[in-house]
């Protein structure tokens, strides 16, 4: 028997936490919300976390540190794509998906892609 279903693109999801992030929610129920709106659009979750970074890096979002640990889960997981549970510019998107050869969406484009 065929199965006409494309096999669903698989995801990363990650919730990012800093020291100024507001501690008025509970990042795993962030984690979880966006964990939804990432299954909505149909995808394959493979991996998702809440992460601690020490700063925002204007050009690329993340440490060179980071990057590397995101960069071995995307080839152990076989992830297309990484949700950023947060809002990110669209120089730290390109970058982002340059070095980690990635599709990348951020908050506000998960909701866009839903609606």
């Amino acid at each position: 028997m065929y199965n006409s279903e494309a096999p669903a693109w698989k995801a990363i999801v990650i919730h990012p936490i800093t020291a100024s992030t507001s501690k008025s929610r509970i990042p795993e129920l962030q984690l979880e919300e966006a964990v939804g709106l990432t299954l909505a659009l149909g995808l394959e979750i493979v991996h998702s976390s809440v992460i601690s970074i020490r700063q925002i890096r204007p050009s690329i979002f993340f440490g060179a540190g980071k990057l590397e640990d995101l960069d071995a889960l995307a080839e152990e997981t076989e992830a297309q794509i990484l949700v950023i549970n947060d809002e990110i510019s669209p120089i730290q998107q390109r970058n982002i998906e340059k070095r980690l050869g990635l599709k990348v969406i951020d908050r506000t484009g998960l909701i866009l892609e839903i609606f």
